[in-house]
């Protein structure tokens, strides 16, 4: 599950299980001191929830923590560029091994590994998207990316992108981590 916080006075993120109940705030290293806004507005945790990863709009970047099980605390464990500027959502492919993110004003989707230690590796791919922009020029002046869904086989992701009024299909190479465009797209 994942949730966050804009009240007043909050200090970063707070770690929400509704597998065990919980609900704790983070450990001192899982505050967000160097943004703006000190709440991802994305993030995910492995299925194992042993790992936690968070966009930062208004960065280029993704952040891994670690989450101790027995305690609830979560601690900062790196950070690594996605390639673009303002990343609102992201995911991890079925096999754990890559987060996916959706660069909303930079018009991009960037790949970014796990590591099996929970960190995060450099950038493996980076796809700006392209097209024609929709009818509204004020908001739809360029590519805006702002979700990923993996399809039901895992094989395909789709990119809806709001200023191109067009969904984006995707593979992903479980094995590089590059991303090929699927054509001709799926039908779903």
């Amino acid at each position: 599950m994942s949730a966050h916080s804009r009240r007043r006075g909050a200090k970063g993120m707070v770690a929400v299980s509704t597998y065990i109940g919980w609900t704790r705030p983070p450990g001192p290293g899982a505050t967000n001191s160097s943004s703006k806004s000190p709440i991802p507005p994305s993030w995910r945790s492995t299925r194992a929830q042993r790992s936690l990863y968070a966009v930062h709009a208004d960065l280029d970047e993704v952040s891994a923590y670690a989450i101790d099980k027995q305690t609830g605390r979560i601690s900062a464990l790196n950070r690594q560029s996605c390639g673009g500027k303002n990343p609102v959502h992201l995911c991890i492919d079925s096999t754990g091994r890559w987060i996916i993110t959706a660069n909303y004003t930079a018009g991009s989707v960037g790949v970014v590994p796990i590591e099996k230690d929970g960190t995060l590796g450099t950038r493996a791919d980076l796809v700006t998207l392209q097209g024609e922009p929709g009818p509204d020029r004020v908001r739809q002046a360029g590519s805006h990316p702002h979700d990923i869904v993996f399809d039901p086989s895992g094989r395909f992701l789709a990119v809806p992108d709001l200023g191109f009024d067009r969904i984006f299909v995707f593979r992903l190479d479980p094995a590089s981590g590059k991303l090929a465009p699927n054509d001709p797209p799926p039908c779903w």
